[in-house]
C-alpha cells in the first residue's frame, strides 16, 4: 500500500491537474472506512447474539433490525456458535453468522 501511495504521489507530481487523482483517492480512502466501520458493527451484533442467552436473541434480532423471516436463521447459528465456542471447535457457523448478518444489512440497504 505504500509503495502504491508513492507511485500515486510520482504521478501526481508529473501531472497539471493533480486534483482529479486526489479526489478518485480520497473517495476510495472513504469506501475502505465505511466498509471498516460496517465490519465492525456486524461483528459486535454478532458478538452480542452469541454471547446472549437463548431467550435474549428473538430481543436482539429485532433490535438489530433483523427481519422476521431471518429472526430463526439467525438464532440457529447463533446457538451454534456459541456451542462451538463452549466446546473449542472450529468457528463455522460464527462465520457463516458473520456472512449471514453482512447479507441482511447489504439487503436493507438496497
Amino acid at each position: 500500500k505504500r509503495r502504491q501511495l508513492q507511485y500515486i504521489g510520482r504521478l501526481m507530481r508529473e501531472e497539471e491537474h493533480p486534483e482529479a487523482i486526489s479526489d478518485a483517492v480520497e473517495t476510495l480512502r472513504e469506501r475502505e472506512e465505511g466498509g471498516t466501520l460496517l465490519a465492525r458493527q456486524i461483528e459486535a451484533q454478532r458478538e452480542a447474539l452469541v454471547s446472549a442467552a437463548p431467550g435474549e436473541r428473538p430481543a436482539l434480532c429485532a433490535r438489530f433490525g433483523i427481519p422476521p423471516q431471518s429472526t430463526k436463521e439467525v438464532e440457529d447459528l447463533a446457538a451454534r456458535a456459541a456451542n462451538e465456542r463452549e466446546y473449542r471447535r472450529p468457528p463455522h457457523a460464527f462465520r457463516a453468522l458473520f456472512r449471514l448478518l453482512r447479507e441482511i444489512g447489504q439487503q436493507g440497504q438496497d
